[in-house]
């Protein structure tokens, strides 16, 4: 699973999966701290 946060601040995530829910994740974005690992998408054919 990926997840792109794209703007900064707080992102809270969790999944429900018939009748129970995930524990929630919360992800922290601040500015000027994109990880050096990330690529953007492409469309390129492996």
């Amino acid at each position: 699973m990926n997840f792109y946060a794209d703007t900064v601040g707080q992102h809270i995530l969790l999944f429900a999966i018939g009748d129970q829910v995930s524990s929630t994740v919360v992800i922290d974005v601040s500015a000027n701290q994109a990880p050096s690992y990330y690529q953007q998408p492409s469309n390129q054919p492996y």
